[in-house]
């Protein structure tokens, strides 16, 4: 038993260091003025591969109709990955009638070959990366452009993004636990120890897409091997977290728990090509303490004096979630997420052991193909 409540305590002390290095980052992290560049200098190509997002992508091609920036340093790449739905036909159809710098790439053999494929056609030194189901801030390039005229050294900005609000009565513990995921991410950017960012909204240097072959042999995860070529290359101070509530960008919640579950399974799967890094070290210390909250509450069915230190470790993980969260609430617009705060608490350690555990078993499969 003694070995047991030792364990736990290692366990627990881990997460609270852990996250309360998050939170401090997230704090750390400068949040830019209220004005922006009346002049923009930043040459910008938005890349958006897309794969039968037919419903999205009238959403999509409107907001980057309306972005407020000069054309004369835009480039818009959209990249058709195997749709077998009218998504490449739709897109065509627009840039008939509407001028903007545009152009369509039919890509082939999955997302990355697609990127590689057109990274032939990147023609400015900047690459901002975006998924199509997101809607944006007509001022988006506009704040990665201020970031970028202060700053010469930089090679990568990850960029913040949410869900939008969603029918599910899952969604409120979705969104807060995505904030969770995005702010700790940020976090360990600010403190030179990425480890995860979202490739739905980041930008980084054309050199980095056009040297980098993304792991081909691994079918997801090009946002986290970017980042990784990122540091190998330039060192964690090139990385960077654009905090402005202006560069938030929001993408379509899971539309049930289920969904949500099968996306973390998808993550999980591709953790195993992380190798030895941060990633994986955050990884097990989440993983393992909740894994003994389950075990521990378990156990306290068969020895009541293990109890108290079940209970200490789980409103210890309460007070560090609650800190952490309680600094982002603001700035994404989401304190009426709050109400869901204790709901998740109580769920997340039965449900990120379930996902840990069969994340590298289980068969996933998105948009019509096997991962």
């Amino acid at each position: 038993m003694e070995i047991l409540i030792t364990i736990s305590l290692i366990l627990g002390l881990s997460y609270l260091l852990l996250i309360a290095f998050f939170a401090l980052g997230w704090q750390r992290l400068p949040s830019l003025p209220p004005h922006l560049p009346a002049t923009p200098k930043t040459p910008i190509s938005i890349l958006i591969p897309f794969r039968n997002e037919v419903h999205n992508l009238p959403t999509l091609l409107q907001n980057l109709h309306q972005l407020q920036y000069p054309e004369s340093l835009l480039q818009i790449v959209l990249v058709d990955d195997e749709s077998t739905d009218t998504s490449a036909q739709l897109v065509m159809d627009y840039l008939q009638t509407h001028s903007l710098p545009w152009q369509l790439i039919r890509g082939k053999g999955g997302k990355k070959h697609s990127l590689a494929l057109a990274s032939s056609a990147i023609k400015h030194p900047w690459i901002l990366a975006l998924d199509a189901d997101i809607t944006f801030n007509p001022h988006l390039l506009q704040a990665y452009d201020h970031v970028l005229q202060g700053n010469s050294n930089l090679k990568m900005i990850a960029g913040p993004l949410c869900f939008s609000p969603s029918k599910s009565r899952w969604s409120g513990m979705m969104q807060l636990e995505f904030i969770s995921l995005v702010v700790s991410g940020a976090g360990g950017i600010s403190l030179r120890k990425p480890f995860m960012l979202n490739g739905a909204n980041l930008l980084y240097s054309s050199e980095i897409l056009k040297s980098e072959n993304l792991r081909a042999e691994v079918t997801s995860g090009d946002d986290f091997f970017l980042m990784q070529s990122t540091q190998n290359q330039y060192g964690s101070k090139s990385i960077t977290f654009l905090k402005d509530p202006r560069a938030i960008v929001s993408t379509s919640a899971p539309d049930s728990l289920a969904q949500w579950c099968q996306q973390h399974l998808r993550w999980t799967s591709k953790a195993k090509h992380y190798g030895q890094s941060f990633a994986t070290v955050v990884a097990l210390i989440v993983f393992l303490h909740n894994a003994a909250l389950v075990g521990g509450l378990v156990l306290s069915l068969f020895y009541v004096n293990y109890f108290p230190f079940l209970i200490f470790g789980f409103l210890s993980k309460v007070l560090i979630d609650y800190i952490l969260l309680s600094r982002s609430w603001a700035f994404f617009d989401q304190e009426k997420l709050k109400k869901y705060f204790l709901f998740l608490e109580i769920l997340y350690p039965i449900y990120i052991v379930f996902v840990g555990t069969f994340g590298h078993f289980s068969k996933k499969n998105w948009k019509g193909r096997d991962l």
